[in-house]
């Protein structure tokens, strides 16, 4: 392991908890480092990291972390030194299984600490040898297998249900070992071949049978309500879905749901009616129970395209520039960089593609944090820019008879200004996106009005753009394309 020794101010150097093995400072032990301090006795220097803000890709220079020498750090806080030389580590270790590692050197961890700090090294790093854990802690293996039994169990839980969300979606076992941290495709396979899924859907679906209604059914067996529905309505047609969802099935081209269905995506800016998603599998995309058909959505968000697809049986590959693999595992981290890479490699090449894309710059403010590095950012030029060379992308993704989805509102320049004075120069329109579609060679086969509700306009709101001559915007479309 590489350091380097550097002298730094003790108003720099913090004792991070989370990664702290102790249960607190013993300041009986400061005191005797005080004493010796002052009697001139040397010691091994503090130990530290750059200060890694509970994220390992983003570092603080001006600040660091202490892994090993806590109590000497107190000590000269306590004696009013302001500098001191440390030793700067450079790893990319769990901060905890360095600190871990280094605090037997002095004295060892109590039971009840090491206990504490295997499970903790566990829940950061449940695919780790649990041999490294023990030497970590100082502790034979069989201690260390006992601390962690039932967390062990939970977490084998855990990722089979992740790797059944992601089978039931059609996703490739060699992006679901990368995804889940299986060595490799083959060792997925083997998994699943040990799980007796067939069991448990033959359960959930005896139950149903008997009356458990599907809340009652994800209680019971800690799974999600869409991998419920996947399960119960996997033999039902398109239609019998709808029904049993309770959803009315509108045949015509005016989709106008407002409301969420609380069992269908996450909270999450933007979101969209899983309603709006199922019809366009219906109207867009064909029932095919021995063959389901592969949906893409390449900016997923919190989850409405994956979770409709598994209660209406598609296979869906979703992605999104937030990582989120312990919520959303079926969700792959991918951010649309320019210039465009393709997600994955493959030879399947789907049969719908359904894009529901946040705003630009425009809307910046109204984002959150999550979505900062998103297109979200753009200006509206590079915004339009960015489409251009997507809807080219898209078409080399994609096969002939290719079905692209494509939602959006207008955006008008409307806040404070009068319809007559608007600067035209700041509109973005459906005209903007189906003029790049066409020009990338996708074929225009209908625009579905999905309109916003009017009641986000409060009365306060109304009485003011009437005032000023506000036109408001409510309008958002489908655009349906098609790859000839």
């Amino acid at each position: 392991m590489k350091s380097n020794k550097n002298n730094v101010k003790l108003s720099q150097l913090i004792l991070n908890k989370k990664n702290y093995p102790r249960k607190g400072i013993d300041y009986d032990r400061v005191n005797q480092y005080v004493d010796c301090i002052n009697e001139g006795d040397r010691f091994p220097d503090i130990q530290v990291i750059h200060n890694q803000n509970n994220n390992l890709t983003k570092q603080d220079t001006n600040q660091y972390e202490v892994i090993d020498g806590a109590h000497r750090l107190k000590a000269f806080q306590k004696l009013g030194f302001e500098t001191i030389e440390v030793e700067i580590l450079i790893t990319d270790e769990d901060p905890l299984f360095l600190a871990a590692e280094r605090t037997g050197n002095t004295k060892e961890l109590s039971p009840s600490e090491a206990c504490d700090v295997a499970k903790r090294l566990y829940i950061n790093n449940p695919d780790r040898n649990i041999k490294d854990i023990a030497k970590a802690v100082k502790r034979s293996v069989r201690s260390v297998q006992g601390y962690l039994k039932s967390l062990i169990a939970e977490y084998e839980q855990t990722r089979e249900i992740k790797l059944i969300k992601m089978k039931q979606l059609g996703i490739p076992f060699d992006r679901i070992a990368k995804r889940l941290g299986y060595a490799d495709s083959s060792s997925v396979r083997k998994h699943f071949d040990i799980m007796d899924t067939q069991r448990l859907f033959n359960n959930i679906i005896s139950d149903y049978a008997k009356g458990f209604d599907p809340p009652k059914l994800s209680e019971k067996y800690s799974l999600s309500l869409p991998l419920i529905f996947n399960v119960i309505l996997k033999e039902k047609s398109d239609k019998e879905r709808f029904k049993e969802l309770n959803w009315g099935l509108r045949t015509w081209d005016l989709w106008n749901f407002n409301d969420c269905d609380y069992r269908f995506g996450d909270d999450w800016p933007g979101r969209i009616p899983g309603q709006l998603v199922a019809h366009i599998l219906f109207f867009c995309s064909k029932d095919n129970p021995s063959n389901p058909m592969l949906i893409l959505d390449p900016m997923a968000g919190g989850g409405v395209v994956p979770d409709i697809c598994l209660a209406f049986n598609r296979k869906c590959w979703s992605f999104d520039g937030v990582n989120r693999v312990d919520e959303r595992p079926e969700i792959e981290n991918f951010v649309w960089n320019v210039p465009m890479t393709f997600p994955f490699k493959s030879k399947q090449k789907p049969d719908l593609i359904i894009f529901d894309p946040p705003y630009f710059n425009k809307k910046d403010n109204e984002y959150s944090e999550k979505l900062k590095n998103s297109i979200s950012c753009l200006s509206r030029a590079d915004y339009l820019n960015w489409f251009d060379e997507w809807f080219i992308k898209a078409k080399e993704l994609s096969k002939k008879g290719t079905i692209l989805a494509f939602l959006h509102s207008d955006w008008r320049d409307f806040q404070n200004t009068s319809f007559m004075d608007e600067d035209d120069s700041q509109l973005i329109s459906q005209h903007h996106f189906i003029s790049l579609m066409i020009k990338a060679g996708w074929s225009i086969k209908g625009i579905i009005d999905c309109p916003l509700s009017s009641e986000r306009f409060q009365a306060g709101m109304i009485s003011h753009m009437q005032e000023k001559r506000i036109l408001g915007v409510i309008r958002r479309n489908l655009i349906i394309a098609l790859l000839k």
